[in-house]
Formats: C-alpha cells, sequence, structure tokens
C-alpha cells in the first residue's frame, strides 16, 4: 500500500447517551465491502460499545488503492483481511469513546501490522 487508507467514523448520540439510541456511520477507504466483513464490522462495534447492530451503517469509498478482498481480478490477502473488521471497527468504537471528538481515523495500511 502506497497511500494511507482509512475508516472514518462518527457516532451520533441523544443527550442521554443511552447505547440503544446512538447511530454510527462508518466510511472505509475500499473497494468494496462483503457482507461478511460487514457483519464482523457490526458484530464488533456493538460487542464493545452496546450500539445497535441495525443502528451501524458501513460503506466504501469503492477506493482502488485499497488492499484487495478477492474477487476476479485480484488476490486476497489473508492476513490483512483477518485484521481488517477489527481495525475499521475500532473507528466506531473509538469515536464513541471519543464522545467529544465527532470524527475519529483510524489508519488500515500496512503500518497496522507492524503494530
Amino acid at each position: 500500500v502506497e497511500d494511507n487508507l482509512y475508516a472514518k467514523a462518527v457516532v451520533f448520540a441523544n443527550d442521554d447517551e443511552n447505547p440503544a439510541t446512538m447511530t454510527a456511520l462508518l466510511i472505509i477507504d475500499a473497494e468494496l465491502l462483503s457482507s461478511p466483513i460487514v457483519d464482523a464490522i457490526k458484530a464488533r462495534v456493538n460487542e464493545f460499545t452496546a450500539i445497535p447492530m441495525e443502528r451501524i451503517a458501513v460503506a466504501a469509498t469503492h477506493s482502488h488503492y485499497s488492499i484487495p478482498q478477492g474477487d476476479v481480478v485480484s488476490t486476497r490477502d489473508d492476513e490483512y483481511m483477518a485484521i481488517f473488521p477489527r481495525l475499521a471497527a475500532d473507528a466506531v468504537i473509538l469515536a464513541e469513546f471519543l464522545a467529544e471528538e465527532t470524527l475519529t481515523h483510524c489508519d488500515l495500511t500496512d503500518k497496522a501490522l507492524a503494530r
């Protein structure tokens, strides 16, 4: 990866800060997102924040500079895809944790693999 890839998250909450009424929006620099990946992201967010899975929206920017997830024209990077849902979900988890911050960037590049 030559360019930084990001997951950008925002969490909307009512004044009562009840997780059941929160809504999360996650935009990921990725070409596409399969249902199993989105489900894994939502499950992790729900596990750490209690934001209901049905109140979490996940979208891709359709970046052709992102890591291949494996389709007819690319080779899947299994090591990266094993941690991708965790890294993406952590953007929402961090946004919810840092309630005063409205936008959080989490690095999705190979630098994250070195951690």
